[in-house]
C-alpha cells in the first residue's frame, strides 16, 4: 500500500518538472485599430497589445506566424470594397505602451531586426509618414513566416496595412494571427522540485528495502 502510495508521488512530482507543451494560438486583429500614426482619422482604435506570456510564449521561442482573412474598407459598401487577403504588420515590444496617435514611433519599447522589415504608406489624410523601422510582415496563408522572439519581448502588437482605419469593416471576425511554436528553449526544475523529487526516490529506496515480501 505504500509503495503505492510512494510511486503516485514520485509521478505527480515529475510530471511537475516536464516542460509543457504549449498550444498553438489565434490572435483575433482588430481591423479598425493600428499602433501606427494615424491623421483626421477620428473612429481608428488603439492596438491591445498581446501579452506573450498569456500565450505560454517567452523571448527565445521559434514560431512559424499566419495571417488569414479579409475585410472591407468601406462599412457603407462592405460587400464591394473587400481587401484580398494581405500580410498583417507585427511588432514586438518590451511594454504595452502606445503612445498618442498623431506621433510616429508611438511605441517606445519597439524591437527591431525580426522577420521581414514592412513598409507602410503615407496617412490618407495629411500625407504623413507611418513607417518605421521595427515592424515585420506576417504574410497571409498558406505562406509563413519564421521567427525567434526576441530578447526582451513582453507583448505583441498587431495591425492590418492601410492608410485609413475609421471606416474598416470585419463583419464576421475572421481577421487574425496563427502563431505555431516549433521549439522552446528548455526548462529547468527548480532546485525546490529536484530536492522533493531526490527525496521521494530516496524514501522510495528505502521502504523497497524495508518492506520485502517474504
Amino acid at each position: 500500500m505504500w509503495m503505492r502510495y510512494l510511486n503516485g508521488l514520485i509521478l505527480g512530482l515529475l510530471i511537475l518538472t516536464a516542460q509543457s507543451t504549449r498550444a498553438d494560438s489565434i490572435v483575433v486583429v482588430n481591423v479598425a485599430a493600428t499602433y501606427q500614426r494615424t491623421s483626421d482619422d477620428p473612429f481608428a482604435q488603439n492596438t491591445v497589445p498581446v501579452s506573450l506570456s498569456s500565450l505560454g510564449l517567452q523571448p527565445g521561442d521559434e514560431i512559424s506566424m499566419q495571417a488569414f482573412g479579409d475585410f472591407c474598407y468601406y462599412a457603407s459598401n462592405c460587400f464591394k470594397f473587400i481587401v484580398p487577403p494581405s500580410p498583417i504588420l507585427g511588432l514586438f515590444s518590451t511594454s504595452s505602451t502606445l503612445l498618442s496617435s498623431s506621433l510616429l514611433n508611438r511605441v517606445p519599447g519597439a524591437i527591431g531586426g525580426v522577420g521581414t522589415p514592412a513598409f507602410s504608406g503615407p496617412t490618407y489624410s495629411g500625407n504623413l509618414p507611418t513607417d518605421i523601422p521595427q515592424d515585420f510582415l506576417i504574410p497571409q496563408i498558406p505562406r509563413s513566416t519564421d521567427i525567434t522572439i526576441p530578447a526582451g519581448a513582453n507583448f505583441l502588437f498587431l495591425s492590418v496595412i492601410d492608410s485609413l482605419y475609421s471606416d474598416n469593416v470585419d463583419r464576421d471576425q475572421e481577421v487574425g494571427v496563427s502563431i505555431s511554436v516549433d521549439s522552446q528553449p528548455s526548462s529547468v526544475p527548480e532546485p525546490s522540485t529536484l530536492v522533493l523529487v531526490s527525496c521521494g526516490v530516496g524514501l522510495t529506496l528505502i521502504m523497497s528495502l524495508i518492506i520485502r515480501p517474504k
